[in-house]
């Protein structure tokens, strides 16, 4: 079932969103979370709209302060929008209280409830994005007429004149939820440590580790609740000098160790001590737990493993336990590409291969094992490696140049120039990626005069 989310009811901010009477002198934007591990459909959708640089002026920006996020929707003729979840997410309600028209996908669940996708706003769908673009574009007297359509409506969506709607959802919500309380004492225990964990607030982080602390007293044997003071003890490694750090490490290994001998068959376990050893800059000791997370066969303390939001393999994994979809393949899948990579680096090129393609069958469509497989190919098939694998990726700049190499080296001088100028166009539109960008000019020019 798809998850519906009663509150928060997102709306713009009526003190900070607001058409600030800019001239509209972009025509595409998009200001949000970068992270294309995480946002890997958008991603996805974002390159392609960036290959309209070329011909319109798209900018994709992030991490921008309320006033420089609030300017760039007052300048834009349109704001892209693609949800994690089908919701009416912050973006949608921002757009319209800037004055920008809505783009959004056509499966989105919530916005059919709250503007008329006929005058509102714009939908689409993955085969006709770029076409409806410049549809807009083309046609402004019909863009602007939406927008202004869809901005009239902005101060009855704003979050003060919903607080009614709010509570009305929450009272038909009551009783619909998991009964925490219904939790074994330990689980409910390491639930209130994960949610203070989570908050950037370092004070809430400081509650978190009292109520570890308290909880590991009550509950010793626990083995998630062992488990989160090693994760513990090596977050606050980052705040001690080198020397503090490296006294203090053989401590949170042998912690970390030792729960994963309780339980030997959980491969989150083995795959946190691999992930440690690759941080500490041991390739022999992480082989050799990458290992045993492979012979492994259970998912237990999936909920603590550690690792990196822009490693697609983690952030497909905590997806998976948001929605419940949780597989031991998907982690055999992690370690067996990363196995690949180290093999890689070894020089050992038939492992590698075997590795990558192992996890490839494990979890199909990630790049990562398509690139291990292309470096020990013959030329031609590394070049029909990448190419299937680069709809898999997103700003990719070190896989584009792979192609672009592969291409050359082939013969296919032309294909090669054509992809260096595309993406060129692609990450010029995103000012952040300016170095990236500059390459490709350079590829490009290069390619063109081989």
């Amino acid at each position: 079932a798809v998850p519906r989310y009663f509150g928060p009811i997102y709306s713009h901010r009526t003190g900070v969103h607001a058409d600030r009477g800019f001239e509209r002198d972009i025509d595409i934007a998009f200001a949000g979370n970068l992270n294309h591990a995480v946002h890997a459909r958008r991603g996805h959708l974002l390159e392609k709209v960036a290959s309209l640089s070329d011909r319109y002026r798209v900018v994709i920006a992030s991490e921008l302060d309320d006033t420089a996020y609030t300017e760039l929707l007052s300048r834009s003729r349109i704001a892209f929008n693609t949800s994690l979840r089908r919701e009416m997410n912050l973006r949608c309600f921002e757009a319209l209280a800037c004055g920008a028209l809505l783009f959004l996908e056509e499966d989105n669940l919530e916005v059919r409830d709250l503007l008329d996708t006929e005058e509102d706003c714009v939908l689409y769908n993955e085969d006709n994005l770029l076409a409806t673009l410049e549809h807009f574009l083309a046609r402004p007297h019909e863009l602007n007429h939406r927008a202004k359509h869809a901005h009239a409506k902005a101060r009855q969506l704003a979050g003060e004149a919903r607080l009614d709607e709010l509570l009305e959802l929450w009272g038909e919500a009551a009783g619909q939820f998991r009964n925490f309380q219904d939790w074994p004492r330990p689980q409910r225990a390491l639930a209130d440590v994960l949610f203070y964990a989570s908050a950037p607030d370092p004070a809430h982080r400081a509650y978190a580790r009292a109520r570890l602390d308290d909880a590991v007293q009550h509950y010793p044997d626990d083995l998630e609740l062992q488990t989160a003071v090693a994760i513990a003890d090596l977050e606050e490694l980052g705040d001690a000098t080198p020397e503090a750090r490296k006294a203090a490490l053989p401590g949170v290994l042998h912690g970390l160790q030792r729960c994963a001998e309780q339980a030997p068959d959980a491969v989150p376990l083995w795959l946190n001590l691999a992930h440690v050893a690759r941080c500490a800059n041991a390739p022999l000791p992480e082989r050799r737990f990458l290992e045993l997370a492979l012979e492994a066969g259970s998912i237990e303390g999936g909920a603590l493993l550690i690792g990196d939001r822009s490693d697609v393999y983690y952030a497909r994994w905590r997806e998976s336990l948001a929605f419940n979809t949780a597989h031991v393949d998907l982690l055999h899948a992690a370690a067996a590409n990363r196995l690949a990579e180290l093999a890689l680096a070894a020089g050992e090129t038939d492992v590698a291969r075997d590795y990558a393609v192992q996890s490839e069958d494990l979890l199909p469509g990630i790049a990562a094992p398509y690139r291990v497989m292309a470096a020990v190919a013959d030329p031609p098939t590394a070049v029909a490696l990448l190419e299937e694998s680069l709809p898999f990726t997103a700003f990719d700049a070190d896989h584009r140049l792979a192609l672009i190499d592969a291409l050359e080296a082939t013969g296919h001088v032309e294909e090669a120039a054509d992809l260096a100028l595309e993406s060129q166009h692609i990450f010029e539109a995103w000012p952040a990626a300016a170095a990236a960008a500059a390459k490709f000019a350079a590829r490009s020019e290069a390619v063109s005069h081989a």
